[in-house]
């Protein structure tokens, strides 16, 4: 049986896209691409190809993806309980803060307040 969750074409070059792509984003970054891949298949489970074996093929794949982002998560839990153990002098201060990190994994809702177009005398447009 093929492997449809991270076939063979995928591991043709020196590096796989996915890693290609992660490597250039922030940790925020990548955990979010990450969340942003494990909903995509999750929401169109058994929809874009429209069976059993679809469905299972796209929970497949968000499984994938969810261990890719549990990986990435214990990597940084252990990141900071080695800092808490070092001098912090030799800290990379783009790494991910407690709060940006809770407010990745729970961004709720956010509310923008958006503002009216004005025409050129400064007239809000109806």
């Amino acid at each position: 049986m093929a492997d449809k969750i991270n076939p063979p074409h995928y591991k043709d070059n020196p590096i796989q896209t996915f890693d290609a792509i992660i490597s250039q984003m922030t940790t925020a970054e990548k955990i979010g691409y990450i969340k942003g891949q494990i909903l995509k298949y999750i929401m169109r489970m058994g929809k874009k190809v429209v069976t059993l074996e679809g469905a299972r093929d796209d929970a497949g794949k968000a499984h994938w993806y969810l261990e890719k982002l549990l990986r990435e998560l214990t990597d940084q839990i252990n990141k900071r309980k080695k800092v808490k153990q070092k001098d912090l002098s030799n800290i990379d201060l783009k790494d991910l803060t407690e709060e940006d990190l809770e407010q990745l994994l729970n961004p709720g809702a956010k509310i923008v307040e958006l503002k009216k177009k004005e025409d050129k005398d400064g007239n809000p447009n109806t």
